[in-house]
C-alpha cells in the first residue's frame, strides 16, 4: 500500500501538493501539531550543528596551541639531555 500511497503522490502537481498539506494541515490539528514539534526539531538540530562546528573549530585552535607548548618543552628536554 505505500507503494501506491507513492505513486499517487508522484502523479499530482505541485498545485495539488499544496492544497492538499494545507487542507490537512487546517483539518486535523494533530498533523499541524507534528509539523510544529517536527520542524522545532529541525531547527534545533541545525543550532546544534552550528554550535558543534565552532566547537571543533576552537578545539583545533587549542589543539595547535598545545602542540607548540609541547614542542617546546620537548625541544627543552633534548637540550638538557
Amino acid at each position: 500500500m505505500k507503494s501506491t500511497n507513492s505513486s499517487l503522490v508522484k502523479k499530482l502537481s505541485e498545485k495539488e501538493r499544496s492544497d492538499l498539506w494545507s487542507r490537512l494541515r487546517k483539518e486535523n490539528k494533530d498533523f499541524t501539531d507534528l509539523c510544529d514539534a517536527r520542524d522545532e526539531v529541525v531547527r534545533t538540530i541545525g543550532y546544534h550543528d552550528i554550535v558543534k562546528r565552532a566547537l571543533v573549530a576552537e578545539l583545533e585552535k587549542w589543539d595547535v596551541k598545545v602542540e607548540k607548548m609541547f614542542g617546546k618543552l620537548v625541544e627543552k628536554e633534548k637540550k638538557w639531555k
